[in-house]
């Protein structure tokens, strides 16, 4: 949070400041238990530096920690663990180091008077931390999410304090061997019951064995490997002892988990997994647990051992006992009506992920084949860890963070996800040039498609959270990046725009070679994930270089030359299309010619109108027309947004700066005059991008109702405008534009007749569904379904009513348009309303077409009666004027029963006969 973040800047660059007002410090911390976690977390952090400045406030913390450790509220309890491991990593241990130099914040003590009677030693620390691991054993009898927070947290613990090593292993220790059994001979190897707890019908995991395991794995791999990097042979006894211990359970539980069946955990395919009842829970929270198990023997076996045909053959089993349980798991649960449980997340960190990804697609050490061999050759293991990968990239591109091990060092985390990247893509591109070959095709294929993904989210996470390494990133990944002299020739010989748009035309020649491939296995998802990644790559292009203008000519080219049947692909080439353009130019005429197409392809509203077949942008086709409509829907909505501000910026300068503009010299355009004319050249464009749209036969639903929003936002832009121009006048200031006059015009002759053209063709298209609704429902109906069809018919019905609520809301806009637009002409002098037409959506409607068949009909029996007429005596004269009264009775009353129920356009003319 941005409060904690300043409170950790101000301790950082003003601790004394902070020093000096210690009891508020201290009453603040009375409130670390009843707050949310994320925000006691923030607070413990930032105020970590001062503890190892003031004593006191380090005491009254330690204080505040024990109470809320006895807190009957559980997330009390996690402020708690969070508080201790806090204080666990930043109070080293035997680490020698003065006060000054082991605080870990960056200010001088020239600058900081404190009141410190005792600096803390390395002994004093030593005890501190032994006494703070003595307060978090009461947490290995609290709840599973309690004793979650202190497995997950012992790992970075014990890298930042590496001292703390046997106290830490002997305590997690300590806690395995409550559920494991030392008998070498006993099966399964673990006890599972004590894991879980009954309160009533209700079954709760009491211990997260798995994290457990995990926990107690990684510090003793953390261990081994902080032995190996000590220059200082390894003289403690006690860690030495407990490390062998830790590494004969393993292998031992290793061994027999291996030999385990699912019978031996009544976990076998008869078992019930159902959520409604005891057992079922029961067996899915064993299945879960067991799950998690595999996974970390998975794990050990690949980190303590290099890839040799022994530890590769242990970690097959180990997987294939592991997807035996998890697909009798999901059959299981799909089964069952209720669904089963959430599927949990992999207890694999992503350092062990990138190693066996590595090891499996790109590793080259002839040592290592024989025992990699054994896993490449089984799809299933390989599918499973390319999935595992993808959960971690994702948590990483949603959180920031993963689960597990250095799953949230920044550093550590960009280097895995280059190592990745750089894996998947050799495995797609690889698969790709190999797609023709025999065995690709079934299960191939979609780990190819995996890792593609896989690598798009991880070029999402390096632009979005590493931006100033994507050059760095894009080395890495090079072709034959994994030679480092081939990496240091193409760094010296590239600079970061050049190597940016190197990759982007690598990433061009795979889109262009699986667009125009007629091969079937070709999937166009991968193709949109490519597109995806050129677009993301392209926002580090320099704007206006001819690195961008290249690739919206490419981008334009294939949109315009290329039938793309995919909707999803023909939405991520004109959605980078649009951002290309915006980059590169303001014209709007890309918005205008789809349109027209899109008109071309889904036909005139009006069935007697030809529309010409023919299309500028070949990714228009009859599949793709709605999609495509909804995109340029969204750019105009986007642009008109940019209008409105525009229009607001103009009017606040207009009525800020009056008098200044009466003074100003009326040589050359001004900025206003620059601003005005932008304004009406867009606002003419989207006129006729509109006059496009709304006379398309577009399919009822979302689209209808998204088109009339955007008229409605479009009349309001006009109604803005119109208005700016009045206030010029009324301010005196200036007068109206040519180029306002011809918007006017415009929208007068192109857009609002078809506007209301289109009201009267979807709510026609509407009565139309409700009387074939009514009709089926007369034709079949049973009693026993009336109940169920009536509520169908309310559910359509609101359907209807949801779709056209906005027609209503345009019509306002329309009539407050040209409302101001009245005003104006009063104001100005100039008769704006010269092409607008009377409005013809009311509760009635006249039909002017019916009308004036009508009026002609009565002409015609007129005229005849007048010939009639001449042949009877001078008595007929008065009768014919006695009778040319009834005719035009007749025709205004036949205008007013045509003008209920149908639709037409309503004429000034007829209104002025009517009158």
């Amino acid at each position: 949070m941005n409060e904690w973040k300043l409170l950790s800047n101000t301790v950082s660059t003003v601790p004394q400041t902070l020093l000096e007002c210690l009891p508020k410090v201290r009453d603040s911390f009375d409130y670390l238990s009843y707050l949310p976690a994320a925000s006691a977390e923030g607070l413990l952090k930032a105020v970590q530096p001062l503890l190892k400045l003031s004593m006191p406030l380090k005491d009254t913390l330690m204080l505040v920690l024990r109470k809320a450790m006895f807190s009957r509220q559980a997330d009390a309890r996690k402020v708690a663990v969070t508080g201790f491991l806090m204080i666990l990593r930043h109070f080293k241990v035997l680490g020698g180091l003065p006060c000054s130099q082991s605080c870990s914040q960056s200010f001088s003590f020239s600058q900081i008077q404190v009141d410190i009677h005792t600096p803390p030693s390395s002994a004093g620390n030593e005890a501190l931390c032994l006494e703070i691991l003595g307060n978090l054993r009461r947490c290995l009898t609290q709840q599973a999410d309690v004793r979650l927070m202190l497995y997950e947290g012992m790992y970075d613990v014990l890298s930042r304090n590496p001292h703390l090593g046997p106290p830490i292993l002997e305590m997690l220790l300590s806690q395995f061997r409550r559920y494991y059994e030392a008998e070498d001979d006993v099966t399964p190897p673990l006890q599972l019951d004590p894991c879980i707890t009954a309160q009533g019908d209700q079954t709760f995991l009491l211990e997260p064995l798995g994290h457990l395991l995990c926990s107690m794995v990684q510090c003793l791999l953390k261990c081994q490997q902080l032995a190996s990097e000590s220059e200082e042979p390894e003289d403690d006894e006690a860690l030495t002892a407990i490390q062998s211990e830790l590494g004969t359970i393993l292998e031992s539980l290793t061994r027999r988990m291996i030999k385990c069946e699912m019978e031996d955990f009544e976990l076998d395919k008869s078992a019930d997994f159902s959520m409604n009842s005891g057992v079922g829970v029961k067996n899915n929270i064993f299945g879960i647990l067991v799950l998690g198990l595999y996974e970390v023997l998975m794990e050990y076996t690949c980190m303590s051992d290099d890839f040799s045909k022994e530890s590769c053959e242990q970690l097959l089993q180990l997987f294939l006992n592991y997807n035996k349980l998890a697909e009798t798991m999901k059959e299981k649960t799909a089964k069952g009506k209720s669904g089963g449980a959430k599927v949990a997340r992999s207890l694999l960190t992503i350092r062990c992920t990138a190693r066996i990804l590595q090891g499996l697609f790109s590793d080259d050490v002839p040592q290592h084949q024989e025992g990699l061999s054994v896993l490449r050759e089984n799809t299933d293991l390989v599918r499973f860890i390319v999935s595992v990968a993808q959960q971690k990239i994702q948590q990483v591109s949603d959180k920031g963070h993963t689960d597990g091990s250095e799953g949230s060092n920044k550093d550590k985390l960009y280097k895995y996800c280059c190592n990745m990247a750089r894996v998947l893509l050799r495995k797609f591109t690889s698969d790709l040039q190999a797609h023709g070959e025999s065995g690709r095709r079934s299960k191939g294929k979609a780990v190819s498609a995996m890792c593609l993904e896989g690598f798009c989210t991880i070029v999402n996470i390096i632009c979005s959270r590493y931006p100033d390494q994507v050059a760095a990133f894009l080395t890495q990944i090079e072709p034959g990046g994994d030679d480092a002299d081939e990496e240091e020739e193409a760094g010296t010989n590239m600079d970061d725009q050049e190597r940016v748009n190197f990759h982007i035309k690598r990433f061009q020649r795979m889109v262009v070679n699986m667009v125009t491939s007629s091969d079937d296995d070709v999937s166009p998802r991968d193709a949109v994930q490519l597109v995806n990644v050129i677009s993301l790559l392209s926002c580090h292009l320099s704007p206006g270089s001819d690195h961008l203008v290249q690739l919206h000519a490419w981008v334009n080219r294939l949109c315009t030359e290329q039938n793309v049947d995919d909707s999803a692909m023909t939405k991520a080439l004109l959605s980078l299309l649009f951002s290309l353009t915006a980059q590169t130019s303001t014209s709007l005429t890309v918005l205008r010619d789809l349109a027209q197409d899109v008109h071309s392809q889904m036909g005139d509203i009006d069935q007697d109108v030809d529309v010409e077949d023919q299309t500028q942008f070949a990714v228009v086709n009859p599949r793709t027309a709605t999609p495509v409509m909804a995109l340029v829907v969204g750019q105009v909505d986007r642009v008109l947004e940019e209008v409105d501000w525009v229009i607001g910026k103009m009017k606040a300068e207009l009525s800020g700066g009056s008098a200044a503009a009466e003074d100003a010299p009326s040589q050359g355009p001004t900025q206003r005059e620059g601003h005005e004319k932008s304004v009406c050249v867009r606002l003419g464009t989207l006129v006729t991008v509109y006059h496009e749209l709304v006379q398309a036969a577009i399919p009822m639903g979302a689209s209808v109702e998204a088109l009339l929003k955007s008229l409605v936002k479009l009349y309001n832009n006009l109604t803005l405008l119109a208005k700016y121009y009045l206030a010029m006048y009324t301010q005196k200031v200036g007068h109206l534009s040519p180029r306002f006059e011809k918007l006017v015009k415009l929208s007068g002759t192109h857009l609002s007749q078809q506007a209301y053209a289109l009201i009267t063709y979807i709510q026609a298209a509407q009565n139309e569904k409700l009387a074939q609704r009514d009709q089926h429902k007369g034709k079949g109906g049973k009693k026993k379904d009336k109940t169920s069809s009536d509520a169908v018919g309310q559910a359509r019905k609101a359907q209807v009513l949801r779709e056209t609520k906005s027609i209503p809301v345009l019509v306002f806009a329309i009539e407050q348009y040209e409302r101001y637009l009245i005003q104006l002409t009063k104001k100005s002098k100039v008769n704006l309303m010269e092409h607008m037409k009377m409005s013809t959506s009311r509760d009635f409607r006249i039909n002017t077409a019916a009308v004036q068949m009508a009026l002609q009909g009565e002409e015609e029996s007129s005229s005849e009666e007048e010939k009639e007429g001449s042949d009877h005596n001078s008595d007929g004269e008065a009768e014919e004027q006695e009778n040319q009264g009834p005719p035009a009775k007749k025709a205004k009353t036949a205008a007013g029963k045509l003008s209920k129920g149908k639709g037409g356009r309503a004429k000034k003319g007829l209104a002025e006969s009517n009158e």
